[in-house]
């Protein structure tokens, strides 16, 4: 009852192969040439599969995978399976679930004397490129668009709210309020 290698079972050409994904599931594809029973899926975190995080035994050409986790490197291949033969695996196809940003640092609150230089920055971890809009008083900041943000000579009129809002392909946030004040 054991399952042989059979050069006679086409291994199976996986289809959606993109690199990154939001989110925690995704829908694994392929298709074959030569009719099978079922398919036998497998999903590692190794690309030399020694540890096999799922495997599915099926009988579609598609596999919705759940609980994927955020910011791992995943590895998958599909065989065929035809009375108690399997084919050659597949190449493998590879994905990795992108994270939202997560913000690791940002301005505190400060008070400063007018005429003094007013820095603000953050910093985000996002393993892909991230978009910032500072805003004062919940207004966007015209051209306020990277992690940091200076007025030089900071007036005592420009104290307020500031606060900076970020995202990535997998999602946005807003930073904590940093407040403000310029004293003459």
């Amino acid at each position: 009852n054991s399952m042989r290698i059979s050069s006679k079972i086409e291994s199976p050409v996986l289809e959606n192969t993109l690199p990154f994904l939001c989110g925690s599931s995704i829908l694994l594809q392929w298709s074959y040439f030569t009719k099978s029973d079922s398919s036998i899926v497998q999903l590692s975190e190794d690309k030399e599969f020694r540890a096999i995080k799922q495997q599915i035994k099926i009988s579609k050409t598609n596999v919705i995978i759940n609980e994927l986790k955020s910011g791992a490197t995943y590895y998958w291949r599909v065989a065929n399976y035809s009375n108690h033969e399997q084919s050659e695996w597949s190449v493998s196809g590879r994905f990795t679930v992108l994270p939202s940003p997560i913000l690791v640092d940002q301005s505190k609150s400060i008070t400063i004397k007018e005429g003094m230089a007013l820095p603000l920055k953050l910093e985000v971890y996002s393993l892909d490129s991230v978009q910032y809009q500072w805003k004062y008083n919940g207004v966007n900041i015209e051209g306020a668009t990277a992690a940091s943000y200076t007025i030089q000579d900071a007036q005592s009129t420009q104290g307020g709210l500031y606060s900076c809002a970020y995202k990535n392909q997998c999602g946005s946030a807003e930073t904590s309020p940093i407040y403000v004040i310029i004293n003459p």
